[in-house]
């Protein structure tokens, strides 16, 4: 009597170690999936944790940015280039004299903030346009204004690249 019992154990055991070894089985790519989902959001949380990193740098120095591209594009919009950076410069250390700190990198991130890079692609496709980044702001405040605006341009390159973007 005991031998049949353990060989119908022993066969019960055997077929819930088949049914234990198929589920293994089944659930190995399920595991592999979730394993790249986790490195994959490993990676996105890297590249989150540094831009949080990089605006909370940026965020001490918002208001002295601010204060500099209004300056820009109010008072030195239309003057000549090489008056321009003489200018920025002054300011820049006025700014910090007043113990308002300034990301040097201002003027590039003003053209970034003032345009996609869809439009900057659009608007800079002309080729016989300067791409200074005096000039680029200069453009930027002119495609996002909603008023109208005198342009003073004796040397007829703003009026041949509006003639290009715009047509």
């Amino acid at each position: 009597g005991a031998l049949p019992s353990l060989l119908a154990e022993q066969q019960q055991v055997a077929h819930q170690l088949a049914q234990l070894s198929a589920s293994i089985d089944a659930a190995k790519p399920r595991e592999e999936r979730a394993r790249n989902l986790i490195d994959a959001l490993s990676d996105v949380k890297e590249n989150w944790s540094g831009e949080m990193e990089r605006l909370q740098d940026s965020f001490g120095t918002l208001l002295g940015d601010a204060v500099l591209v209004a300056a820009l594009a109010v008072y030195l919009a239309p003057q000549h280039e090489r008056e321009v950076e003489p200018a920025l410069e002054r300011w820049s250390a006025l700014l910090r004299e007043c113990g308002v700190p300034i990301n040097p990198a201002t003027l590039p991130m003003a053209v970034s903030v003032l345009a996609t890079r869809q439009e900057e692609r659009r608007w800079f496709g002309y080729r016989g346009f300067a791409e200074d980044t005096v000039t680029r702001l200069r453009v930027m405040v002119l495609m996002s204004t909603r008023r109208p605006i005198l342009l003073l341009d004796p040397l007829q390159q703003m009026t041949r690249w509006l003639r290009t973007s715009l047509l």
